[in-house]
């Protein structure tokens, strides 16, 4: 079997429940029939396969279009530059 294959239709189970239940069984029924007939050839149970199939999906964040910069945001780069805003940011500090 592919692996990549598998995961993907276990993935596809966990997000949508009702539409793979028979999928869902017959990859049950396979690794019950797997671990009996070859209890040498099944690697020990780890939880990274089921993090992975039951995490959330991944949704590219949005960026912002860049526009041009705002008049707040250049007069305060210009106030940092100032012998004023030097000496406000060393007293925060």
């Amino acid at each position: 079997m592919r692996r990549d294959a598998v995961e993907k239709a276990l993935i596809q189970g966990a997000r949508n429940p009702q539409s793979a239940q028979q999928t869902l069984q017959q990859f049950t029924w396979l690794a019950v029939a797997s671990e009996q007939l070859e209890p040498d050839g099944v690697r020990p149970v780890t939880g990274a396969t089921y993090a992975r199939v039951t995490a959330p999906p991944v949704v590219p964040a949005q960026r912002r279009p860049a526009g041009p910069p705002s008049k707040l945001r250049s007069t305060v780069r210009w106030f940092k530059r100032t012998r004023i805003g030097q000496a406000v940011r060393r007293r925060l500090r």
